[in-house]
């Protein structure tokens, strides 16, 4: 069994639809379960239906809108428009009652959001029958996808995959399920956060204990870096859970931070294929990668990045003072990237802010703080990196002769990542200078 999740891009049209049904069904043999997310731009769409509900402005224009995106998506791929009656239904309701109130509530904004994945799952699942492939669509919250009660990204609890496995092994044909959704205990509608599909897509493979999980997207797997950046960079072929697990956290954009944690667990391999290249052999992630003689697989980077120093001379020879500090930023949830310290300074890197200025003025009533904004990290991994030596100094003489200024370093005990910080703006030439330096032209 393996399990096959689609991204937005994959599934845009009816071309692309049905350009990836076909490659579903060229793996009836292997017994796949597909994970679908949003068609396109869908949820982008429902998340300006959203505000234009609560602002009482053109919603109608804009609901119109998304139903004929799936109703052309029906009528291209031959597909009978009643499919969605229930969905239509249920999200003009909401959109009403959000629109009516002024406001939206975390509960009302998961049931618009859901609509996206609702419908696609029931839009592929016939773009398969019309290849004549049996399928069947399924929410999956309905089949056990439980989660906590954390907006927008709620956390899979532990029984999800008891759960999980017993309803689908139960099913008939090709399950065609629902990403980025799951339900609270109690039935409440949760988000597993933008890309969360890729986290339903593990968590369903962790949980039926399939061979291989697929991520089908629109490039030809994880690359050396950025190619928005780097126009030059090509896919690496190999990498380990670790060296995936750093990139994907530290801003290589094809998988989902949280996506390869269930599969780790599991040792399931997961690939990262193009569905406009069916053919490529994409990316593999295995439990560990063997020596090649490689020493950098990739290097990823990732902006909107804010730096906090606190000092504090009474860090010194002083106990407790770094889990005061900490404490303060898991009373307010929040997340720390990076982290560096001396005898009197911690510096540490955040990359959400919400909650950063309450952060802030606690942790002044003991220490001065100061806030650094408009930071991006930079991050250097591959295993073959523990192997070398002054990895380090050929990093840093790099981005020294292309006069870029380093404001904090971090390697980790694993020694397969070297991570530093640099202003927004030194971001991609530092990317550009180290990927000359590693890979070549």
């Amino acid at each position: 069994m393996i399990v096959m999740k689609f991204g937005g891009t994959s599934l845009g049209s009816a071309v692309r639809m049905l350009a990836a049904a076909r490659i579903v069904k060229g793996r009836l043999r292997r017994k796949p379960v597909v994970v679908v997310s949003a068609a396109g731009d869908t949820t982008d769409r429902l998340e300006k239906l959203c505000e234009a509900a609560i602002a009482s402005r053109n919603w109608e224009k804009q609901l119109e809108g998304v139903f004929d995106f799936h109703g052309a998506l029906l009528d291209k791929l031959g597909i009978n428009k009643d499919l969605l009656v229930k969905e239509k239904r249920y999200l003009r309701q909401t959109v009403q009652r959000i629109a009516k109130r002024g406001k939206c509530s975390e509960a009302n904004r998961v049931r618009v959001l859901a609509h996206g994945e609702r419908c696609c799952a029931k839009v592929f699942s016939g773009a398969l029958a019309s290849l004549g492939v049996a399928s069947s669509a399924h929410d999956s919250f309905k089949l056990g996808m439980v989660t906590d009660r954390r907006f927008p990204e709620a956390k899979v609890l532990p029984e999800a995959f008891g759960l999980l496995r017993s309803s689908i092994s139960r099913l008939c044909g090709v399950p065609v399920i629902t990403g980025f959704l799951g339900a609270t205990k109690g039935g409440e509608l949760t988000t597993l956060g933008r890309g969360g599909s890729d986290v339903s897509a593990s968590v369903i493979g962790a949980a039926l204990g399939a061979k291989e999980i697929e991520i089908w997207t629109d490039v030809p797997g994880v690359m050396t870096a950025d190619p928005r950046v780097v126009p030059g960079a090509w896919p690496v072929r190999k990498l380990s859970f670790g060296e995936a697990a750093e990139l994907a956290y530290f801003g290589a954009r094809v998988l989902h931070p949280k996506a390869i944690a269930p599969a780790i667990e599991k040792s399931i391999p997961v690939r990262v294929l193009n569905t406009f290249d069916p053919q490529d052999r994409g990316t593999v992630i295995v439990p560990r990668s063997r020596e090649t003689g490689i020493v950098a697989k990739a290097i990823a980077h990732k902006k909107g990045i804010t730096a906090v120093i606190v000092n504090s001379l009474r860090m010194l020879e002083a106990h407790g003072f770094l889990a005061r500090v900490f404490e303060i930023f898991r009373k307010y949830s929040i997340s720390v990237d990076m982290i560096t310290t001396s005898e009197v300074s911690i510096s540490l890197t955040v990359d959400d802010t919400g909650n950063l200025e309450l952060a802030a003025g606690e942790l002044a009533e003991f220490a001065s703080v100061s806030v650094m904004h408009r930071r991006a990290i930079v991050c250097v991994v591959g295993e073959g990196m523990k192997r070398v030596r002054a990895m380090a100094g050929r990093i840093f003489s790099c981005l020294g002769r292309e006069d870029i200024n380093v404001e904090m370093i971090s390697q980790g005990a694993s020694e397969i990542n070297v991570s530093f910080l640099v202003h927004e703006r030194s971001a991609k030439a530092a990317v550009r200078a180290l990927h000359r330096d590693f890979f070549g032209k």
